[in-house]
């Protein structure tokens, strides 16, 4: 689908509460982008002698991680497009239009 300008759009309230919802959402994935990695290194290294340390680093499965963290854009997307194609299900007009974009990957500029 084409992007396309929407001029003075009118929310409702559940459009409002939508996305707030996103952000708060998009917020979390990307807090939880950062304490993935960190939670690990804690684990790794905080209150750990050197032998601990290393026995902590050859158990842990840094391939998961990694696949684990770069996933979460996906989740992402996979999120607002839930969110956006039932609002565009429930709206009409320039209100559905515009949360049809959304489904459909277009961004607010």
């Amino acid at each position: 689908m084409k992007c396309v300008f929407i001029n003075e759009v009118k929310f409702s309230k559940e459009s409002l509460d939508a996305i707030k919802d996103i952000r708060r959402r998009s917020q979390m994935i990307s807090a939880l982008s950062k304490l993935m990695p960190a939670g690990i290194m804690i684990n790794i290294f905080l209150g750990n002698g050197v032998l601990k340390s290393t026995y902590n680093i050859s158990q842990t499965d840094f391939k998961s991680l990694a696949n684990a963290v770069s996933s979460l854009p996906a989740i992402e997307r996979r999120v607002i497009y839930t969110i956006a194609a039932d609002q565009a299900l429930f709206h009409k007009g320039k209100e559905s239009m515009f949360w049809g974009g959304i489904a459909d990957g277009c961004s607010i500029k």
